[in-house]
């Protein structure tokens, strides 16, 4: 499987089912990485990336537009499936 790039909207959810041993890496704009099962939420900045360590669901966040791009680390039987989840709140500004 070749890398796969998506564009995730202002807001929007991607939910990346069975994406273990995939690295993420956001090209631009920043994600916000959540896995089932891990009580920690990575955070990439442009041009990081991160290997996604759980089998089941992981949700990519991007709080404003970004474009993230899979890629497989390893050789893998069946195939990974992404999907538009649902547009996140907005958290509110402080500052």
């Amino acid at each position: 499987m070749d890398a796969t790039t998506i564009h995730v909207q202002r807001g929007q959810l991607v939910a990346l089912d069975d994406a273990r041993g995939f690295k993420v890496r956001a090209g631009t704009g920043d994600l916000w990485i959540t896995q089932a099962g891990d009580s920690r939420d990575i955070v990439l900045r442009a041009g990081e990336s991160f290997v996604i360590e759980r089998p089941g669901l992981t949700l990519v966040n991007a709080p404003e537009a970004a474009w993230l791009t899979l890629e497989p680390q390893r050789a893998r039987s069946g195939q990974l499936r992404s999907r538009p989840c649902a547009t996140a709140m907005a958290s509110p500004q402080t500052g």
